[in-house]
Formats: C-alpha cells, structure tokens, sequence
C-alpha cells in the first residue's frame, strides 16, 4: 500500500513524523495523566486503549462530499478502534469526555474483529457501528499486516471498501435519538474526521482524503 500522492487527488493528512494538525478530545484526568493514547511511532500513528475511549480528530473541517483513505494495522486479533466522520467539534458539545461527541453526534467505521459486545455484524469491522454490519464479510489482514478502508462520504450515503473490496453500503435515515447527527459539513457546521483510542493497541498511516 503506497504512500499516498498528491497527484492522485488526495491530500495527506497525517505526515507521518508529528501530530501537527490534529487534537485529542478526551476525558480531563485521562490528559492529566502519564497515559498518552496517541502517539507516532514508527511513521503510524499509535493508539493505545486506557481507562476510557479518547479521539484523536483531524482540526481542519472535512469537505462536504468526500472520500477518505486510512490504512490500519491491528497489534492483537482482539484490537477494538473505529474511524469515526462527520462529527462536530468535540470541544465544543459540552461532553464531560469530548470524545463521546463522535459516538453521539457522528459515524464510526468499526474496527473490532470480535464484533463487541454481542458479536452482531453491527459491531464488526467494515460496520457503520450501530446502524448497519457489513454487505459481505472478507477476512482483514492478520495483526502486523496492513489494511486499508476507503470510506466515501455522500450524505446521506456512505461507502466503505476495505482492501479493494466494497463491503458496506450504507443509507443514513435519520436518527431521533440524535438529530444533529448525519448533517452535512458546511462553514456554519463544520464536521471533522477522526481515530478511535478504545481496546488494545491498532496504528494507522496514508490518512488522507478526496473532495468529491
């Protein structure tokens, strides 16, 4: 899997030396601790799992119509972790741990091979956490192996392709519980993209992503 270039349309995101760019929302005493659930290491960025879930968001707002690219590699079979869009600022949401704005608020692409906590396709890999499991099941690589989501955001449509191959076709309907959830990314409303810190140890690198 090749860095990504320019010239194909993608713009990295992540220049695989420094965080600069991106922030960590998380619980207060989880930042004022010696936990770091983010850190570069090896030309990926890490995310280490904690006392509780932290995101790891990309500060510059997402286009409106997008596709995004992100390789991950898991450490352990059981890595739990997600690639979390078209959530709002975390910061700003009034959430004691800001990192449960991209639960609420936005979509997770479901990284967990175990598919936690009652092994409903929901909760697999290439899920849209919660609203829809996978169309068809592929293997993911095994741990210390590369694999790549190719996620194509289109409100209320998403995409998501994993190592080449489409696995999820999504349409979003609206959800009552959370109705700021699946706005579009706008001046006024910015959302933003982001990397789950949750169970285990998972990396990540080639983030980058495509106006449509």
């Amino acid at each position: 899997m090749p860095l990504a270039r320019r010239d194909s349309g993608f713009v990295p995101l992540f220049d695989g030396e420094s965080l600069s760019g991106w922030r960590v929302a998380a619980a207060k005493n989880l930042q004022a601790s010696s936990e770091r659930p983010f850190a570069v290491c090896n030309g990926a960025i890490q995310a280490r799992g904690g006392s509780d879930i932290a995101l790891l968001w990309f500060a510059s707002p997402a286009p409106q119509r997008y596709r995004l690219r992100v390789d991950w590699m898991l450490t352990a079979q059981d890595d739990n972790s997600g690639v979390f869009v078209a959530f709002p600022d975390p910061e700003k949401q009034g959430y004691d741990n800001p990192a449960y704005a991209g639960v609420d608020l936005g979509f997770e692409i479901q990284i967990d091979e175990i598919a936690r906590p009652d092994g409903n396709p929901v909760h697999r890999t290439g899920a849209v956490y919660s609203f829809q499991g996978p169309d068809r099941l592929i293997a993911t690589n095994p741990p210390d192996v590369w694999n790549r989501f190719d996620i194509t955001i289109d409100l209320p449509q998403f995409l998501v392709e994993m190592n080449g191959e489409l696995i999820n076709r999504f349409q979003f309907r609206g959800d009552p519980c959370s109705p700021r959830r699946g706005l579009p990314s706008t001046p006024r409303q910015p959302r933003f993209i982001g990397l789950q810190s949750h169970t285990g140890v998972l990396h990540f690198r080639n983030i980058s992503w495509k106006s449509l």
